[in-house]
């Protein structure tokens, strides 16, 4: 079974905690709206990056298994894939609808 334990699982557990802190982490002040904004703006990304690493790393946070580090990039090459094109089809549904009401 393949398991883990580079560096990216380190940043995995950084992203998770910082995704998970309430309130978030103090941020770099140079004014208060400033600093919301900066801080708010970390803690989206940090929580964004998590939700791609378990959506594209089942083999580590799911209950897919892999036996090489080969089947794991397929994996996560597989799931990108499949993420793309859900998008793209969102995005022709976007647009059919705008373009249908364009047409009202």
């Amino acid at each position: 079974m393949w398991h883990t334990n580079s560096s990216s699982s380190g940043l995995s557990i950084i992203l998770v905690a910082m995704a998970t802190l309430d309130p978030p982490p103090p941020a770099l002040t140079l004014s208060p709206f400033v600093s919301l904004r900066i801080s708010v703006s970390i803690q989206g990304a940090a929580k964004r990056a998590v939700e791609k690493l378990h959506r594209r790393c089942p083999y580590i946070f799911g209950a897919e298994r892999v036996e090489t580090i080969e089947e794991a990039r397929a994996v996560w090459q597989r799931v990108k894939r499949e993420e793309q094109q859900r998008e793209e089809e969102e995005e022709v549904e976007r647009e059919g609808a705008k373009s249908a009401k364009a047409l009202e």
